[in-house]
């Protein structure tokens, strides 16, 4: 529900004045890269690994060079870690790091504000730099998962199975991330503008955490270990860009 009215306020609203109240419009989708921190055992370690994110945005030019803009961003999360399980003999056998494991998905009011600089008259560079604040989100999975799969140490040629339990999937105190993007308008003609950037992403608070125990066929002893995300990532963007107004081309 909150998300249709934002839809209504940041893009029904702003159309329906078609260039009076904002100058362009624009939209991308890319891939992103994730990584979640491990805390309680030097032995599983996280992995970084690339989700997909995704957004939809309105802005208004305040003069040539400066603007502000607001969308709505659909960012999906997952985490992917990696276990060693060391044997009495001391051979370390790796495994699980092929398992990526969905944790949550968001939606997020973006608030930025950029400087653009005009190379010429078919390339724009910009940057921007805001704030995207969670106003939806939801977990991938509730309850504990059970998977079981082979470590293996291939100079030693020692196999082991590993089972991995997770469970306890829940949300930080995390409700925002700060972003920041640089990026490049390149004139394809009339009033579109092909859009490439870079983005980068954190929260200074945790957005999702998690707990892992797991034993190893050799080692019946349970271990267990902490996953969590404060959101930091980078992305690779491309979109594109309509300007309503021309004179914000």
């Amino acid at each position: 529900m909150i998300l249709r009215y934002l839809l209504i306020l940041v893009l029904g609203g702003s159309l329906q004045s078609y260039g009076q109240t904002i100058d362009y419009f624009r939209v991308h989708l890319g891939p992103k890269i994730d990584r979640y921190t491990v805390t309680q055992n030097d032995n599983v370690r996280g992995k970084t690994h690339l989700d997909v994110g995704a957004g939809i945005y309105v802005g208004k030019m305040i003069n040539e060079q400066f603007y502000g803009e607001v969308g709505l961003v659909k960012n999906d999360y997952s985490a992917k870690f990696e276990i060693d399980v060391v044997q009495p003999n001391g051979a370390v056998l790796t495994g699980f790091g092929n398992q990526l494991y969905p944790t949550f998905t968001t939606t997020q009011l973006s608030l930025a504000a950029g400087y653009r600089y005009p190379l010429s008259k078919v390339m724009t560079l910009y940057g921007q730099g805001g704030l995207n604040v969670i106003v939806n989100k939801s977990l991938s999975r509730e309850g504990s998962q059970t998977f079981t799969e082979e470590v293996r140490n291939d100079e030693f040629g020692i196999t082991d199975e590993i089972e991995v339990i997770t469970y306890s999937n829940g949300f930080g105190p995390g409700g925002y991330l700060f972003r920041g993007d640089v990026g490049t308008l390149i004139h394809v003609g009339k009033e579109f503008y092909v859009d490439v950037s870079l983005s980068a992403r954190s929260s200074s608070l945790q957005l999702n955490e998690f707990d892992i125990e797991y034993i190893a066929g050799s080692n019946p002893q349970k271990q267990g270990a902490k996953l969590s995300t404060k959101g930091t990532g980078f992305g690779v963007y491309i979109g594109m860009r309509y300007v309503i107004d021309k004179d914000a081309s």
